[in-house]
């Protein structure tokens, strides 16, 4: 549907802009400036700092354009007489008790409050005051300047509004109201960086960022983050290679300007003083420094050794899930091609290869149907096994918005409630969350429960299923054999009947429990449910899936993981079938016995791992600011990396190694270059073709088959679920991973900004069950898993994880095949 548009004049510029916008978009739309100081266009316009005022034609007194909405007709003036002298005095009132010391002031020459005062000629305040002082916060990266704040509420505003944290707020009354913490206690919050990023003055800094540095100084470079697979952009501010600061901006990326504390605190892993910049080779069981003629040589003539002996299939290869698109593709080039091995696997969460294959099988391709933006649109929204307030918090912040803005049902489907759940209560308005609690192995059972509760009840969308589907009677008669208690029904029912009548509704799943197996399975399911309802080809409605890392996606679109998992090849290993293994930015350290037992352990990565230290050879890479190339984000957006320097010390570009092992293994190479490699791609895989940096695949697609499905009609495909897991009794407990906010994977372990808020590893369990067990908070306790492994942490009592499951840090020792049962120890005092 067209928008409707209305017209007006400013400054004698006649506007066309949409219904519902304000004076201040009106003109931020014609170019026209109107200075505001407590305006971001994330935000609920708010009108504090009385600086945006305008005249309009034939009205006596002055209007605020940021929440005035501009009308038909309307003749308005941003530049007065009156205009200007009002804005004067504003600031004037503003300097009562904001300290002049901008020559010694962090945010000299970027602060919008400096650059008003001298645009508008003001000096000290003709009114007679006594400046209060403020006391200042140091808390852990983020440090608050209450005598520089001006009390225009961006803060409180984007906590809230964006972020849904609230941990700031207006205190105390008058002329001593301040932004502070209940109590002025440090702040306890996800440490985003939200508040940092709006302050339009010096009130909030951080000491991660250097600045001493003003920002004429700075190159900025913008680049995709090297976390998970939301696809945030980041514009790196350094000086002579050294990251001074890092931030973003609403008019780059899917992430709108907003960046969660991985992103903006955590990009230290590239400094890290545990970096390795040199080639190694192992001498005498100690290594010793090499040139890289010397290091690839080595690794080339032992590979070839080895596949003379036993044949190529005896090499295997892990590679990490953040390289880029380009190195994948050299990759598969030296490993499939050069070497002719198929033993490759990807190191990242089977649930993520899984949860694609499935869509694949049904929809046709294996990739999520829409954009994350689409998330804020939606009305019903069912999160599967992931929080993404820990794996994804920039998904957080869309869901957030959906709930607040759209009063969106929010279903819960997993092992343990998520944070999003307790903020759809806080309003009446808003319908409360659902809670469907599964342990592992339950999943299955309640997405096939949903998808035959709408059949049931007529609430299918009969027009899309006869017109873009096949296998609906198959589906109809399918008999799903996993009984479901009366309450587990009625859960089911409630949410299936939520799902289909909401207007749009989402499912975002991510790897959860069942990622050792069923993960294809649950793929399915979410398209059938999604088929079933209408709920697919148009936006604001789909399946997003959650993957684990920044180029997972990627990975997948380049046939990359191919049929092995990593633990096949360790597999394969320990019985003496592989007998040479390349290792790209993985550490599967856990299985000594694999790794000891081969002839050729190649490891090429930033940091001497647990298992770099057991390789023959050891490549120092380089980190994702000294590359080229491209990541796609799990929104299928592709986005370049910019490199902001070289690569550190003596340490090479992935793409660079691959480049000379291939060169020396004379396999023809298409193109050397990142650029000519992408080439390359987009003629061989077809939904890369044409794109432009910063494009979804297919071009000029936001959500997929809007126009229909690759094969003419998507496939319906009933999938079983096998009855519930049968109790252990001596081992009761699911023990389940969860990735926390501050520590997902080791990427994060190596930032030193991210363990200055990072957590002790903790086992959280059902507060309640605690209770019954005698538990006391911060009791150290031992889980024993049925395989003998142990592990011994203290014990949190939360509100989240349902009876029976632990959840335990990731990544966790006691990972083992399928769902790890334990039982739990108390020790003895």
């Amino acid at each position: 549907m067209a928008h409707q548009t209305i017209k007006l004049r400013i400054d004698g510029i006649e506007v066309e802009v949409e219904k519902g916008k304000s004076i201040l978009e009106a003109a931020q739309a014609a170019g026209i400036r109107i200075p505001s100081l407590c305006h971001d266009r994330r935000l609920v316009p708010f009108g504090a700092c009385r600086l945006c005022m305008v005249e309009e034609k034939g009205k006596p007194e002055l209007i605020p354009s940021c929440f005035t909405p501009a009308k038909n007709g309307m003749e308005i003036l941003t530049n007065t007489p009156k205009i200007i002298q009002s804005r004067r005095i504003q600031l004037q009132f503003i300097l009562l008790n904001h300290p002049m010391t901008c020559p010694r002031c962090e945010k000299e020459g970027e602060c919008d409050l400096q650059d008003l005062v001298y645009e508008y000629g003001v000096g000290d305040t003709p009114y007679p005051w006594e400046p209060i002082h403020f006391p200042e916060d140091r808390s852990p990266l983020i440090q608050r300047h209450g005598n520089k704040c001006i009390l225009c509420g961006r803060c409180v505003r984007i906590c809230d509004e964006v972020q849904g944290v609230g941990e700031l707020s207006f205190t105390h009354r008058g002329i001593r109201a301040i932004i502070d913490t209940d109590f002025h206690r440090p702040l306890n919050c996800e440490f985003c960086g939200q508040c940092l990023d709006t302050c339009p003055v010096a009130a909030i800094t951080s000491d991660c960022f250097d600045t001493q540095t003003k920002f004429w100084e700075l190159k900025e470079t913008t680049t995709p983050c090297p976390y998970c697979s939301v696809g945030c952009l980041l514009i790196i501010g350094s000086k002579d290679g050294e990251i001074k600061r890092v931030f973003s901006s609403p008019e780059k990326g899917p992430n709108d300007g907003n960046l969660c504390v991985r992103g903006r605190f955590g990009w230290d892993v590239a400094d890290s003083p545990e970096r390795i910049e040199d080639p190694l080779l192992k001498r005498n069981g100690a290594f010793e420094k090499a040139s890289w003629e010397e290091a690839l040589r080595f690794v080339v003539q032992r590979l070839e050794e080895v596949k003379s002996k036993y044949g190529p299939e005896s090499i295997g290869a892990i590679v990490s899930p953040r390289l880029t698109n380009e190195e994948y593709f050299l990759f598969k080039r030296l490993f499939e091609e050069a070497i002719g091995t198929k033993q490759i696997a990807l190191a990242t969460s089977p649930g993520d290869l899984g949860l694609a294959e499935g869509l694949a099988k049904s929809l046709g391709i294996g990739a999520s149907t829409n954009s994350i933006q689409e998330i804020g649109k939606a009305d019903c929204l069912l999160v599967i096994g992931v929080d993404p307030a820990q794996t994804h918090p920039i998904v957080k912040n869309e869901i957030h918005r959906a709930i607040r803005k759209n009063r969106a049902q929010l279903i819960v489907l997993g092992p343990s409630d998520i944070g999003l759940s307790r903020a759809s209560r806080l309003s009446p308005l808003s319908p409360p969350s659902l809670l469907i609690p599964a342990r592992p192995g339950q999943e299955l059972a309640f997405l096939n429960g949903m998808s035959a509760l709408v059949l049931k009840e007529g609430l299918e969308d009969r027009g899309f299923i006869d017109r873009h589907t096949s296998g609906v009677e198959a589906m109809s008669k399918a008999q799903d054999h996993s009984p479901l208690s009366e309450e587990e029904r009625a859960l089911v029912e409630k949410a299936a009947r939520a799902f289909a009548r909401s207007k749009r509704s989402m499912i975002l799943v991510g790897s959860g429990p069942w990622s050792r197996g069923e993960a294809e399975k649950i793929g399915l399911a979410c398209a059938n449910l999604a088929l079933l309802t209408g709920h697919v080809g148009k936006e604001g409605s789909g399946i997003l899936l959650l993957l684990e890392k920044c180029n997972s996606q990627g990975a997948i679109d380049m046939g990359v993981p191919g049929p092995k998992e990593v633990k096949d090849l360790l597999r394969a290993a320990e019985e003496g079938n592989l007998k040479a293994l390349y290792l790209v930015g993985a550490n599967p350290a856990t299985n000594q016995k694999a790794l000891q037992g081969l002839e050729l352990l190649v490891v090429q990565d930033l940091f001497l791992t647990e298992t770099g230290k057991q390789a023959h050879a050891f490549l120092p890479a380089s980190s994702f600011v000294e590359k080229e190339g491209t990541y796609t984000s799990l929104e299928r957006r592709v986005q370049a990396l910019q490199p902001l320097r070289p690569p550190r010390g003596r340490s090479e570009r992935d793409f660079d190694i691959f480049l000379q092992l291939l060169r020396m293994m004379e396999s023809p190479l298409p193109g050397e270059t990142p650029q000519a490699i992408f080439q390359e791609i987009s003629a061989r895989i077809p939904w890369y073709r044409d794109l432009t940096v910063g494009e979804q695949w297919p071009k000029g697609t936001t959500y997929l088959y809007g126009e229909g499905f690759p094969s003419g009609k998507a496939n319906i495909l009933p999938v079983g679920s096998a009855p519930p897991p049968p109790p252990i009794e001596d081992y009761p407990f699911f023990l389940i991973e969860r990735p926390t906010l501050f520590r997902s994977g080791e990427l994060s372990l190596r930032s030193g900004h991210l363990k200055k808020v990072m957590e002790p590893p903790a086992l959280r369990l059902n507060a309640e069950e605690a209770r019954s067990m005698n538990l006391e908070e911060g009791e150290v306790v031992e889980l024993v898993s049925q395989a003998g492994k142990k592990l011994r942490l203290k014990v949190r009592l939360s509100a989240d994880p349902i009876p029976g499951v632990i959840l335990t840090p990731y990544p966790s020792p006691m990972k083992e095949e399928g769902p790890v049962r334990v039982r739990l120890e108390r020790l003895k005092k």
